[in-house]
C-alpha cells in the first residue's frame, strides 16, 4: 500500500530468523549493499525463538503484513522458509507477493530470480579431500529434511562422491537431519551406541556439524585423530570451535549483496539471469586434521623463491591487498593509495633496519595499515600475507646479511604484533559482546518488572534509545482474540508509542488511535531524506494469541539476538499489563449493566474534576438517579425482572449521554452522570428532555406489566468554582430525593419529573 512519497528504494525482506547463523551473514550482506545502493529495508521475520526450547512461527502474519506494506520488492529466505513450511506455501507466498518484484535466496522459484550456491561441487570437495588427504573411508554422512532442494543436492552429491573413489554406500552411515544442532548430536550417538564403525561424518550444515562435535567431545572422542568432522555454510562460529570446523564456504555475504543488486537492477527495469550460480569452496580447518597455512609457510624454505626487484615487490603485494578487499567498500581508498602504502612500508622496513636507533617505524606503519584497511577487508589476515611475502624476498630489499637477519627480526616482531592485534580484536568482540547484552538483560529486567502499560511504553521509550534504536513503534490489532490458527488480517490496530529519530519527541497517543493495519504506522513507514533506513517487523503474541506487533530499527553492530529478546520481554510485559488493565477494568465496572461501579466512578471522577479546574467558560453537571418502584418489582415479579428494569435503565441512561461522559450504577436503583459542557444555564433542562424520551422509548420496547420510571436531582459547577465529587453527589443526591419524595405525594407515573 503506497502511503508517503520516496525518493528511494523501500525492498521487503521475508526471512526466518535474522539472528540464525546462516541467514545472519546472508541478511548482513543484504545490509551493507542497501546502505551502498541508498535503499530502506524493512525485515519481516517470520519465526521466534528463544535459543533454548521454544520456536514460534509466524508466516501467515508476515505473509500478510508483508504483502500489504509499502515495497517495491522482495528478497526471500527461501531455502529457510521451505525447510520449515514446505514447498507448497513458498510457492504460494510467492505468488501472494507476484504484484512486485522479487528474488530467491537458495531454492528456485518459477519466474524469479534465484540466487543458488553449487552445493555438489562443495561436498564433492569434501569428500575428496577426506579420501586423498586423510585416507578416511567410513563417511558418515547427517542430510538435511527431505524435500529440501539444497539438503537433497548435497545428499546426492556426497553419495556421487563414494561412487567416484569406489567406497560403497553404507546405509548404516547415513541419517536424516533437520538443520537444527540436535540432528548431529543424535547421529553421533546414534553411531556410537550402536558400535557403529565410522572414521568421518559430514553434515549437510555447519549447525548439525556443532551438535555432533559437542557430541564428541562429551564422549571423549578426538576430533580429528579419532574422528573427522566437516559442515557446510562457514559461518562466523565455525572458525571458533573447538577444533575449528572444516567446513564448505557458501558466500553468504555475497548472496545477500547479490541478491539485492538483482532485485534494483528489475525495478530499474534492467534484464537479470534467472539463475544466478555463486561458488561454494571447501575450507579446511583442524576438525578434519589440517592446519593453518601459517604452519606449513613456518617451515624452512626448500626452494628460493623468484626474485622481484623492489618496483615488481611493491606492485605483488599491491595485488594481495586488493585480493582481500572489498573495492565496492565506500571507505575504499583506490588501487594508487593502496600502492603507495606498500611502498611506504617497504621504505619503513628498510628505515628501520639501517636506523636501529630509532625504535618501531616498521612496526608502526603495520599497525597504521592495520587501521587503515580494517574498513574494507580483514585487515590482519591480509598483512600475515603480506608480511610473508615480504619474508620471501629480503634478498630483493637488501645486500648485507646482517639487514637481511635485522629485516628478518623485524618480521618476526611484525607477526607478534598481528597475533596481538587478533587477540587485542577478539577479546574487545567478547567485551563489547557482553556488555551490550549486559545492557540488554537490564532492559529486559526493566521491562518484565513494568506492570502498567503506560510503565511499560515509558521504559521502552528511554531504554531502546540506551542501546543505539532511536527509531521504533509498537501496536496492537484493533480486531480482538486472533490467535495464529484462526489469522486473519486485522482491518485495524492501534498505535501505543512510536518514536522517530533522537530529536523527535516520542508519541503515546490518547485515545483510540486506530488506523489501517495496511500501513502499519498511522503516517506509513518511517523515512530519512539523507539516510536509508532499515527496520525490523517483529510480531508481538502470547502463546497462540497475537497481540500486535513491534517496529524496530536495526542498529549496525547489535547482537541480532538483541532484537527476538526485546521482542520476547515486550509481549510477556505488554500481555501482563493488558491483563491489569482488564482487571482493573472489571474491578471498576459493574457487571449487571456494564457501566462503572462506585469505585470506577469515584476514581474516573476525581480525575476529570482536578483537569476541569483548569477550564475555562465550561461547566460540570452531575446527575443523581433512582429508578422507582424497583423494590415492587422485585418482590412481585422476581429479581430477574427487577434485573431487566435495571438494564433499562443503564441502556436510557447510555443512548441519553454522550460517549466520554461518565455514567455509573452507585447502588441497587441508583445511578449518577457526570458530563461536561461549555456554560448553559438551560443545559440540565435539555438532558432532562434526551432523558425522558429516551425512558419513554424503553418502555415501549420493555413490554412488561411494570414500567420504567427515574427520579433525579442535579448539581453544577462552573469554571473557576472550587469543589469534589462527593459534595456534588451529595447535593444531587438530596434533590433526587426531594423529587422523589414529591413524584410518591403526587402519585404521578411520569418517566422523569420536573427539573429542579
Amino acid at each position: 500500500m503506497k502511503t508517503k512519497i520516496r525518493t528511494r528504494y523501500r525492498v521487503g525482506i521475508v526471512i526466518d530468523a535474522v539472528h540464525e547463523l546462516y541467514q545472519t551473514e546472508v541478511w548482513r550482506g543484504i545490509y551493507e549493499e542497501a546502505r551502498r545502493q541508498q535503499v530502506d529495508l524493512l525485515t519481516f521475520i517470520a519465526t521466534s525463538q528463544d535459543g533454548i526450547s521454544r520456536f514460534e512461527t509466524h508466516y501467515d502474519i508476515v505473509r500478510d503484513f508483508a504483502t500489504h506494506s509499502d515495497v517495491d520488492g522482495y528478497i526471500l529466505f527461501s531455502g529457510s522458509i521451505a525447510e520449515h513450511q514446505g514447498t507448497p506455501f513458498l510457492s504460494s507466498l510467492s505468488q501472494q507477493l507476484s504484484h512486485r518484484p522479487q528474488v530467491s535466496l537458495s531454492m528456485r522459484l518459477p519466474g524469479i530470480p534465484s540466487i543458488l550456491v553449487d552445493n555438489a561441487a562443495g561436498v564433492a570437495a569434501i569428500v575428496e579431500h577426506f579420501v586423498n588427504a586423510h585416507n578416511l573411508q567410513r563417511i558418515a554422512f547427517v542430510a538435511g529434511p527431505p524435500g529440501h532442494e539444497e539438503a537433497d543436492i548435497r545428499f546426492a552429491a556426497y553419495q556421487d562422491a563414494l561412487k567416484r573413489h569406489g567406497i560403497p554406500l553404507a546405509t548404516e552411515l547415513i541419517f536424516p537431519g533437520t538443520f537444527l544442532k540436535s540432528a548431529g548430536a543424535h547421529a553421533v550417538q546414534s553411531l556410537i551406541e550402536n558400535n557403529i564403525a565410522f572414521d568421518s561424518l559430514i553434515a549437510a550444515n555447519d549447525e548439525m556439524a556443532f551438535g555432533a562435535l559437542e557430541e564428541l567431545a562429551k564422549r571423549a572422542w578426538h576430533v580429528p585423530v579419532e574422528v573427522a568432522v566437516a559442515g557446510f555454510d562457514d559461518v562466523a562460529s565455525s572458525a571458533m570451535t573447538k577444533p575449528p570446523l572444516t567446513t564448505v564456504r557458501q558466500p553468504l555475504n555475497q548472496m545477500g549483496t547479490t541478491a539485492l543488486s538483482l532485485l534494483i537492477n528489475q525495478l530499474k527495469g534492467i534484464a537479470v539471469e534467472p539463475v544466478h550460480a555463486l561458488p561454494a569452496e571447501p575450507t579446511f580447518r583442524r576438525s578434519c586434521g589440517c592446519f593453518p597455512t601459517e604452519f606449513y609457510n613456518a617451515r624452512p624454505i626448500s626452494k628460493p623463491p623468484e626474485e622481484l626487484d623492489k618496483e615488481a615487490l611493491t606492485q605483488q603485494l599491491t595485488r594481495i591487498i586488493l585480493h582481500m578487499s572489498d573495492e565496492t567498500h565506500p571507505a575504499f581508498p583506490g588501487e594508487d593509495t593502496i600502492q603507495k602504502y606498500m611502498h611506504d612500508l617497504l621504505e619503513s622496513l628498510i628505515l628501520n633496519v639501517q636506523r636501529p636507533t630509532i625504535r618501531y617505524i616498521f612496526l608502526n606503519e603495520i599497525d597504521m595499515l592495520l587501521f587503515r584497511l580494517d574498513a574494507f577487508g580483514n585487515s590482519i589476515q591480509t598483512m600475515r600475507i603480506v608480511t610473508n611475502r615480504i619474508n620471501t624476498q629480503l634478498s630483493v630489499l637488501f645486500t648485507e646479511s646482517a639487514d637481511i637477519a635485522e629485516a628478518g627480526n623485524m618480521l618476526q616482531q611484525a607477526k607478534l604484533l598481528l597475533n596481538e592485534s587478533e587477540n587485542n580484536r577478539n577479546q574487545n568482540a567478547v567485551l563489547n559482546a557482553s556488555q551490550k547484552q549486559l545492557h540488554v538483560d537490564i532492559i529486559c529486567q526493566r521491562l518484565i518488572s513494568s506492570f502498567e502499560q503506560r510503565e511499560l511504553l515509558d521504559t521502552l521509550r528511554t531504554s531502546l534509545p540506551e542501546v543505539g534504536i532511536e527509531s521504533f513503534a509498537i501496536a496492537l490489532y484493533g480486531d480482538p482474540f486472533l490467535t495464529g490458527k484462526n489469522w486473519t488480517f486485522p482491518k485495524t490496530a492501534k498505535l501505543l508509542l512510536s518514536q522517530e529519530g533522537a530529536n523527535i519527541a516520542p508519541a503515546f497517543p490518547r485515545g483510540d488511535t486506530t488506523f489501517s493495519a495496511e500501513l502499519i504506522l498511522p503516517n506509513g513507514l518511517p523515512t530519512a531524506p539523507h539516510t536509508p533506513q532499515t527496520h525490523l517487523f517483529l510480531p508481538l503474541f502470547h502463546r497462540d494469541e497475537q497481540l500486535g506487533y513491534l517496529l524496530l530499527q536495526y542498529v549496525p553492530g547489535a547482537p541480532l539476538f538483541m532484537y527476538e529478546e526485546l521482542r520476547i520481554h515486550v509481549a510477556s510485559a505488554l500481555k501482563s499489563a493488558l491483563l491489569l488493565r482488564e482487571f482493573k477494568t472489571k474491578s471498576m465496572l459493574d457487571e449487571l449493566t456494564g457501566v462503572y461501579n462506585r469505585r470506577g466512578f469515584m476514581h474516573q471522577a476525581a480525575a476529570q474534576i482536578r483537569a476541569f479546574q483548569a477550564q475555562k467558560n465550561d461547566e460540570l453537571l452531575l446527575l443523581y438517579c433512582d429508578i422507582n418502584g424497583l423494590k415492587h418489582v422485585n418482590d412481585t415479579y422476581g429479581h430477574h425482572e427487577g434485573d431487566v428494569l435495571i438494564r433499562a435503565a443503564a441502556e436510557a441512561l447510555t443512548n441519553t449521554f454522550r460517549e466520554g461522559d461518565l455514567i455509573a450504577r452507585v447502588g441497587g436503583d441508583e445511578f449518577v452522570i457526570l458530563l461536561q459542557a461549555p456554560h448553559n444555564p438551560t443545559l440540565a433542562n435539555h438532558v432532562l428532555q434526551r432523558l425522558r424520551q429516551q425512558v419513554q422509548r424503553a418502555n415501549i420496547q420493555l413490554e412488561k406489566p411494570f414500567s420504567l420510571s427515574i427520579s433525579v436531582g442535579t448539581a453544577r459547577i462552573v469554571s473557576g468554582e472550587d469543589s469534589d465529587i462527593e459534595t456534588l453527589m451529595r447535593l444531587a443526591d438530596n434533590r433526587m430525593l426531594q423529587n422523589k419524595s414529591d413524584f410518591y405525594q403526587k402519585r404521578e407515573r411520569s418517566s422523569v419529573p420536573p427539573a429542579p
